[in-house]
């Protein structure tokens, strides 16, 4: 999906998701799952970029997104709202913006979790292996505002 709209990935991000072998290393004590998603939004304005849904706990109450810079940095977002996929009943969404091709982020409820999908995957690996839930950095992220990472 990614490289038919141009957007380039990490080769970590890329060798994780389409490795089983890697994947089934990563435990979750609060059953996340790893889901690609059915589309990539834009992000505009100040931020430009493109989101990828890449996980999401098991009551799809949070989301992890790799946020891709035009100048080719990656970081690692978390929203509580659902982007990325194409829901044919999205009167659920409350969030009218999860409908939108295209985005703003600023203002939008998204937390910066991890300068990478690397450093992202083993904060997660260690929590899981710790018995600490991700919400705890998940809290600790709430505080930083979106506008600072840029």
């Amino acid at each position: 999906m990614a490289r038919i709209v141009g957007v380039p990935l990490s080769q970590s991000f890329t060798r994780f998701m389409s490795s089983l072998e890697m994947q089934s290393r990563v435990g979750s004590c609060t059953a996340c799952y790893l889901d690609p998603g059915h589309r990539i939004v834009q992000t505009i304005g100040a931020i430009e970029g493109s989101l990828l849904h890449f996980l999401s706990d098991s009551q799809s109450c949070t989301h992890w997104y790799l946020r891709v810079l035009r100048n080719g940095d990656y970081t690692v977002l978390e929203s509580d709202d659902l982007y990325c996929y194409q829901i044919e009943n999205s009167e659920w969404i409350e969030n009218p913006s999860c409908r939108l091709e295209r985005i703003y982020l600023t203002g939008l409820d998204f937390a910066y979790c991890a300068p990478s999908f690397s450093h992202c995957l083993y904060r997660f690996w260690i929590e899981m292996k710790s018995g600490t839930h991700c919400w705890t950095t998940r809290v600790a992220a709430r505080s930083t505002h979106l506008n600072s990472t840029t």
